[in-house]
């Protein structure tokens, strides 16, 4: 039984698919900030505050602090959540309806 956060303006919820590392991605505002949630398959969660910037691709959202591969997630046109490193797309998890 999940209890429903009011407090979250929720941007949107996405599945990566991928072998071991797959799981659903959510994108919130609270308080706020923006943030995302990602919950894996074992069960276990993490929160990481976010910043969106300005792109030409879409939405473009970074996380906050360091990041030693230029990651960031691009919001498509489509509605798929794209990850991006310096290397180029990683992978693009599907819009949960």
């Amino acid at each position: 039984q999940q209890t429903k956060d009011t407090s979250r303006e929720v941007v949107g919820s996405w599945l990566d698919e991928r072998p071991f590392v797959g799981n659903r991605i959510t994108i919130f505002h609270k308080n706020g900030k923006l943030f995302m949630e990602n919950k894996y398959k074992d069960g276990s969660s993490g929160i990481m505050e976010l910043v969106e910037m300005k792109s030409p691709l879409g939405r473009r959202f970074d996380k906050i602090g360091f990041s030693t591969f230029e990651d960031h997630w691009i919001l498509s046109s489509d509605g798929n959540l794209q990850l991006y490193d310096n290397e180029g797309l990683i992978t693009t998890a599907k819009k949960i309806e």
